[in-house]
């Protein structure tokens, strides 16, 4: 199995090569699409044994459960930032910084 820092490199030089990262995704779920079983849907009958694809929505599920494994973040230094602190603080602090925000 390759490293993290491994399959860092190689994911690099396919958004690179892609041209980004939508383009890389795009490229991907393509790739899934016409050379994987991902995007067969068969019955989803609960004992059955499938040779390919997935029940209904499992495919799905996958690609949001592996997103939501990594927490977004906001920009360092940016307003979302500034904005996540506050209200970690509570709604006031918030109101407070985009007052601050304005006179700047």
């Amino acid at each position: 199995m390759p490293t993290e820092q491994e399959l860092d490199q190689i994911f690099l030089a396919a958004a690179e090569r892609a041209g980004g990262i939508q383009p890389l995704l795009t490229s991907f779920f393509g790739f899934l699409h016409r050379r994987t079983d991902f995007y067969i849907e068969h019955g989803g009958v609960k004992g059955r044994a499938y040779d390919a694809g997935f029940a209904p929505g499992q495919a799905e599920a996958m690609v949001r459960a592996a997103f939501m494994a990594h927490p977004t973040r906001p920009l360092e230094g940016s307003n979302v930032e500034r904005s996540a602190a506050a209200h970690r603080a509570g709604c006031e602090a918030t109101l407070v910084e985009r007052a601050r925000d304005r006179k700047a």
